[in-house]
């Protein structure tokens, strides 16, 4: 009698436990499958090729993966490539047409990396490139010793099952939702940029007075900076960039800076002959160069034309995308803006 007890017990103990198992793992289950589904639909890391309307306002979280991932996953034709720092992110490449450019800018990209970008996409793409655009900055010109290796981002993109382990990560949960958010409920207007389902960058512009607030503070805080140039580096990374790619066409462009901001910075003699020597160089190695960081009419109106002290609107970088390839800009004071460069204009501008 007491071992059938026992019997019962144990029988009533384990359908209670094959029942808890049973209900859990079906949990779990549809949790992870909603989960991976949710992170499916939004892409955040740009691992596959559909569109939906909840990606036109996607984080630039993680770029350097992200435009790896693209290059990567995606089925992209493009004839050149547009590189630089996040100032160049906001350059759409729909504004080159007929040319189909790609733009792998990234947040804080150095001229250092332009050749592993160059070199993968060239791999992806199976032939060398048209056009090669590069925005050079002023401040990073002496380089930082920030090492952002693109191995790390090729070979992430390359490990099995990268793309689907990513579904189920929690990095990607997270942007998801933010993404979510920005596009579900208009919560993107907070973010500097952000990327459309085509990855896209645009701009959201801040109040004037909240922009001349923030280039004010930074004016304070670079009063009296010494900026560094690396010259013999820059030289050399830019020249051998050059040589390994002898089929295409370089076109190379000045990224701009608020004209209080500049001013400030070449009120220092010291700064002023580098920014010289700086834009000589980079004219010689290349031939010409569109320059655009100078003070203008676009740079003296930046609290409409900058949101930040150093990230101009996507529409004044669309405009120098037009006035690269001699198309109208149709921007207020546009007509001042950009100079093209050789050695002996470049000698005719020192001079004024």
């Amino acid at each position: 009698m007491l071992v059938n007890s026992y019997i019962l017990i144990f029988k009533l103990m384990y359908n209670q436990m094959k029942k808890w198992l049973k209900i859990n793992t079906t949990f779990l289950i549809s949790s992870l499958l909603i989960l991976g589904s949710f992170n499916y639909f939004m892409d955040p890391l740009w691992c596959f090729q559909h569109k939906n309307f909840l990606q036109s306002k996607r984080e630039g979280f993680n770029e350097r993966q992200q435009k790896i991932n693209l290059l990567h996953f995606n089925n992209q034709n493009y004839q050149g490539l547009i590189l630089g720092s996040s100032r160049v992110t906001v350059h759409q490449g729909r504004t080159f047409y007929p040319l189909k450019i790609l733009n792998l800018a990234a947040d804080g990209m150095q001229p250092y990396e332009f050749e592993g970008y160059i070199q993968y996409a060239k791999m992806i793409h199976k032939s060398d490139l048209d056009y090669i655009i590069l925005g050079l900055d002023l401040l990073p010109a002496g380089i930082s010793d920030d090492d952002y290796n693109i191995t790390t981002y090729i070979n992430n993109s390359n490990a099995y099952f990268y793309r689907y382990k990513m579904l189920l990560s929690n990095d990607a949960t997270e942007i998801s939702v933010k993404n979510f958010r920005n596009s579900f409920f208009h919560r993107y207007k907070k973010r500097f940029k952000t990327y459309d389902e085509d990855h896209i960058a645009a701009t959201y512009s801040k109040a004037p007075a909240e922009v001349e607030k923030i280039v004010k503070n930074y004016v304070a805080i670079i009063k009296n900076e010494k900026m560094s140039y690396k010259r013999d580096k820059y030289i050399q990374i830019l020249t051998q960039l050059k040589k390994n790619n002898p089929n295409t066409k370089f076109i190379i462009f000045t990224t701009p800076l608020p004209e209080p901001i500049l001013n400030t910075l070449l009120q220092d003699q010291n700064n002023k002959d580098l920014y010289d020597q700086w834009l000589y160089d980079i004219t010689k190695i290349f031939g010409s160069v569109y320059h655009f960081c100078y003070s203008n009419d676009i740079t003296k109106d930046y609290q409409n034309t900058f949101v930040d002290e150093g990230h101009y609107t996507t529409e004044v970088g669309n405009c120098i995308n037009n006035k690269i390839f001699n198309l109208p800009c149709k921007l207020n004071g546009s007509d001042d803006f950009g100079k093209l460069l050789t050695i002996e204009k470049f000698n005719l501008m020192v001079e004024k």
